[in-house]
């Protein structure tokens, strides 16, 4: 696969993923660049609890081929260059070109990346709500949530349920109370919070639609971007 993307863009979806980037001796430590109809998108995920893809806009692409690049070191590596990027993948090794020169990067085998796709594929459709009154609710709700998972993992969530958003440490409550939540049911970890907000904050304005299974729960956006979290 060959792609040929502004250094901005590429940076700006990267900021959005790295989010969720692992920082493990793996896999989950690299991008995952994944073509899924004409679509390239970026994926990231910090096991066991997280995962985004965002797509990457205003890029021509060709030939197939998924890959996957170390995420220290492109987001590294990006802020030497400028201006029109090529990456191109062949055989195992990444190449990114451009005026100032290229870099090459191993790719891991793309197919060892957590099946996060596939458990989207088991989830169903539940609701559609704004991005901006979910990032609302989560900030403000977020200071009364409990930090100690370890006396109180219970209530170390933000819990949207019944039409309101509650979030206890054992000694404050807040509740949060919207129209958007009546079929909403989504819980969030105290420690995802700062992940799920700064995905948010890239969609002002857009509205997300909620996927839930068994294992997991998913934040679609209208462009195909997605946030996953494993169901508490």
């Amino acid at each position: 696969m060959i792609i040929e993307v502004a250094k901005n863009d590429l940076k700006e979806n990267l900021d959005i993923a790295q989010a969720t980037l692992g920082n493990g001796p793996d896999i989950t430590s690299h991008f995952l660049f994944e073509k899924i109809g004409e679509t390239v998108f970026i994926a990231s995920c910090n096991p066991p609890r997280l995962f985004s893809s965002v797509p990457l806009k205003g890029i021509k692409v060709e030939g197939e081929g998924d890959f996957t690049i170390e995420g220290k070191r492109l987001l590294q590596s990006i802020n030497a260059v400028e201006g029109l990027l090529k990456i191109e993948c062949e055989e195992g090794n990444v190449t990114i070109k451009s005026d100032r020169g290229s870099i090459s990067f191993p790719s891991l085998d793309p197919s060892a990346f957590p099946p996060w796709r596939g458990m989207f594929g088991d989830a169903e459709e539940k609701v559609s709500i704004s991005a901006d009154v979910l990032s609302d609710t989560i900030s403000s709700t977020r200071p009364y949530a409990s930090v100690d998972e370890a006396r109180r993992p219970e209530l170390a969530m933000i819990n949207f349920t019944g039409g309101n958003a509650f979030a206890c440490d054992g000694f404050g409550l807040a509740m949060a109370r919207s129209d958007d939540f009546n079929q909403i049911d989504l819980k969030i970890h105290v420690k995802d919070t700062g992940a799920v907000l700064k995905f948010l904050k890239a969609y002002e304005g857009n509205t997300f639609t909620q996927f839930s299974s068994d294992q997991a729960v998913f934040l679609k956006a209208e462009d195909g971007g997605m946030f996953g979290m494993t169901s508490i």
